[in-house]
């Protein structure tokens, strides 16, 4: 790869002016946000960190300049990148870790509830199991999607965290820093150009799959899938370096995610190929070993996260479902400004969203042209066939046993219920890969091409890309302002609640979400229990143990039917149960009609 080091005083100016261009379209959003009627906290603070973030980036390319070997200058202006990111769609308020009323949001506030009762409850083993939520089955931290590799690290000073604490804003924030991160020094792999780095990185950073994954937190550290390739495509550093990086993101992913984890091993196996197969620098004895053991940390870590307290299931819903469409690639999905979504087949395939983006489009296009002009030889230098392979087996796999074109089904493979494939029921997810890899082979490719014309095509990619999905940026941002109060899960107001639940231990729904019509929703009573150390016996969960649960339910009723109450328990019952709840009580029940729920307790 033969490239200068320097760049052009027009580079320079291009990229200063898309820094600017790029800040005070975001600093405008800030205006306007401040500008609205509720309350905007924190709104200084992003300002300012805009500010700064913008400054040095235009202050890192001069650095640069004096160190163009040196790749901390562009990891920094990744951190910069994935800090305004972070500022124009989430701020520093959401950040707070007592700031929690913003999570009380679908699946953000599933995992916040999870890490609520976790903190508390009494450790088991393995040390992510706790059975205080969907009691007294019990479940896993990392069945409540509510990141072990932070969980688990918290409850250890959970004494010492304020009564009600999260740590989702930071991750957040943290996984928009190193996307910026990693998508620089997977750029610098391929360029020595500085700006072409950075700009490269801002096509990760506006990667549709990223920000349409921001609703589900766990789910948004695709800079994993951004470190893997890196990995692949670094420079080499020894094997025993290698090994030592591929190792400790491995533990990293498995307490991050199951999708990721696995994710990220298929590209710790492409690695290994490429180094057994086609560099041939490993022998079969190291390849195995290096392969092993990273295997072995990975299912330790989730041992330790509680994943193994389940035996594989997909939760009784047909595997195909959730998956990828063949046009995944060209489909908004109604995310974009400017192009229509296409035709599904089946509601599910919004977890195969691979979108790529009117950037991408257009440097794909670029990158094709200036490729057939110049007539020279492929510019993929490295060995990519082992690469190529495990994204495309992931491809595959996201696609599912249901091939869909559009709204056409054009193979569909029975059984619909697999074992071991279905506990990724959510197979759609495993197109990430491949929009990744796509994004960054035209990028470079258009780069490459493109000559002193490269800073100036790139600029145009990178503010399509941003200005195609604004209105989702736009939908985010106004979290910070409590744009979505009057929808958001309700907790209890009435004092009775926690006068009730003085000396008692349990709250038990009759009958919760899993063995029936709930008698109320999972949240209100879930908040009430956690904030008093006391069990619940419903929840929302990615899976759960079936066999037990509904063997409680049927528990449950015989207990309920026979007159069985307990003193130590607050009964929430279902306005149809709650004649025959009365009926058969074989103890004198206090029962109460409060904020339109029926609670019932024995009367002291």
């Amino acid at each position: 790869m033969q490239e200068k080091t320097t760049v052009t005083r027009m580079d320079s100016w291009l990229y200063a002016g898309s820094v600017v261009a790029f800040a005070a379209y975001i600093f405008r959003r800030l205006l306007w946000l401040q500008a609205q009627p509720s309350a905007y906290p924190g709104a200084w603070l992003d300002m300012a960190a805009l500010v700064l973030s913008a400054a040095a980036l235009i202050g890192l390319l001069r650095i640069h300049a004096r160190y163009p070997l040196r790749a901390w200058p562009a990891a920094s202006a990744g951190a910069a990148s994935g800090l305004i990111f972070f500022i124009s769609t989430l701020g520093f308020a959401l950040a707070n870790p007592v700031n929690v009323e913003w999570l009380f949001h679908n699946d953000w506030a599933v995992h916040f509830v999870g890490w609520h009762f976790y903190r508390n409850a009494p450790w088991a083993w393995p040390p992510g199991a706790f059975d205080t939520f969907w009691y007294p089955v019990g479940t896993a931290i990392v069945y409540t999607d509510s990141l072990p590799l932070l969980a688990l690290p918290l409850k250890l000073v959970s004494s010492v965290l304020p009564p009600r604490f999260q740590y989702i804003g930071f991750w957040l924030m943290l996984n928009c820093i190193l996307q910026g991160v990693f998508g620089t020094l997977l750029m610098r792999c391929f360029t020595r150009s500085f700006v072409v780095q950075v700009l490269g990185a801002g096509m990760f950073l506006l990667a549709p799959v990223f920000i349409t994954r921001i609703g589900h937190d766990t789910l948004t550290a695709h800079w994993l899938i951004l470190a893997g390739l890196w990995m692949y495509f670094r420079p080499p550093t020894g094997n025993k370096r290698a090994f030592a990086a591929w190792f400790t993101l491995a533990a990293i992913a498995a307490l991050v995610h199951p999708y990721l984890s696995v994710m990220l091993l298929a590209l710790v196996l492409a690695f290994y190929l490429r180094e057994r197969y086609a560099l041939r620098v490993l022998d079969d004895r190291q390849t195995l070993t290096y392969l092993a053991a990273i295997v072995a940390v990975t299912t330790l870590c989730w041992v330790v996260s509680g994943a193994f307290t389940l035996h594989p299931s997909a939760g009784d819903i047909p595997f195909g479902i959730y998956n990828a469409n063949l046009l995944t690639w060209f489909d908004s999905q109604w995310l974009s400004r400017w192009l229509p979504a296409l035709p599904h087949s089946g509601d599910g395939q919004y977890e195969g969203m691979g979108y790529l983006g009117p950037g991408v489009f257009f440097l794909a296009a670029a990158a094709i042209a200036l490729t057939l002009r110049s007539g020279q030889s492929p510019w993929m230098h490295r060995p990519w066939w082992p690469l190529l392979l495990v994204v495309a087996a992931l491809t595959l796999f996201a696609f599912s046993t249901r091939l869909t074109f559009g709204s056409h089904v054009l193979l569909d493979l029975a059984p619909k219920h697999l074992p071991l494939l279905g506990v990724f029921r959510g197979s759609g997810r495993f197109i990430w890969s491949s929009a990744y890899l796509i994004t960054l082979v035209v990028t470079v490719a258009m780069a490459q091409r493109a000559g002193r014309f490269a800073v100036a095509l790139l600029a145009i990619a990178f503010f399509a890309q941003l200005l195609d999905l604004s209105p989702v940026h736009v939908a985010d941002a106004r979290m910070r302002i409590g744009i979505f109060n009057s929808n958001a899960e309700q907790e209890l107001h009435d004092p009775y609640w926690n006068e009730a639940v003085i000396g008692r231990r349990h709250i038990t729904l009759v009958p919760p979400l899993a063995c029936g019509k709930p008698a109320a929703p999972y949240f209100s009573f879930s908040m009430l229990a956690a904030d008093h150390g006391m069990t619940i016996n419903t929840g929302y969960l990615a899976r759960f143990d079936e066999t037990r649960t509904f063997a409680y339910c049927d528990k449950l009723k015989s207990e309920l039917d026979s007159g069985v109450r307990f003193a130590d328990t607050l009964y929430i019952v279902q306005a149809e149960e709650n004649d025959r709840f009365r009926e058969t009580s074989a103890t004198n029940m206090d029962c109460r009609d409060v904020e339109g729920y029926t609670a019932c307790v024995i009367a002291k």
